[in-house]
């Protein structure tokens, strides 16, 4: 059921109209030499997003990602420090990674994207506001920056996946 479900934000996040899919300007899109992260820009777009709309379920960022060659890895790990550092910081939001599944339609065998993951940010109170962001965010975004790009962003409003 988990693996249907990522599957199914993957292709959501994949078909949604171009205009909803402008990757981060200001997330962990900076390039590796630039150690500036404007958290306080971000926070307020968070917060500004999270009062605009009401989600009556889970608000949940869904991120198409370009791996960078041989850093599958390192991409994993920023991940894991990324969701490491919601727990640490009251638990708001749980991130997972998914892998992206490409289908040849020659052979129709199935085979994992090697460059290509997603990524899926699911806030557990969709209306509440972002923690502060402190030297641990810095740090997986950073880590972010040197292992991927973001190419796709959308932000959603799930319902209730029971």
């Amino acid at each position: 059921m988990k693996l249907h479900l990522f599957c199914g934000l993957a292709a959501l996040a994949l078909t949604l109209p171009a205009t909803a899919q402008t990757p981060s300007r200001g997330y962990y899109n900076r390039s590796r030499d630039s150690r500036a992260i404007d958290s306080r820009a971000s926070d307020r777009r968070a917060n500004y997003d999270r009062a605009a709309l009401r989600c009556n379920g889970q608000l949940a960022t869904i991120r198409t990602s370009t791996v960078r060659p041989g850093k599958w890895d390192e991409f994993a790990r920023a991940v894991a420090a990324h969701d490491s550092w919601y727990a640490h910081h009251g638990g708001s939001a749980k991130v997972t990674l998914a892998r992206v599944i490409h289908r040849n339609p020659r052979s129709g065998a199935s085979d994992y994207a090697d460059g290509e993951a997603v990524t899926i940010t699911v806030f557990r109170d969709a209306n509440g506001s972002a923690p502060q962001h402190d030297r641990g965010w810095d740090d997986f975004v950073s880590a972010y920056a040197a292992s991927s790009q973001v190419a796709k962003e959308a932000r959603v409003c799930l319902p209730a996946l029971t």
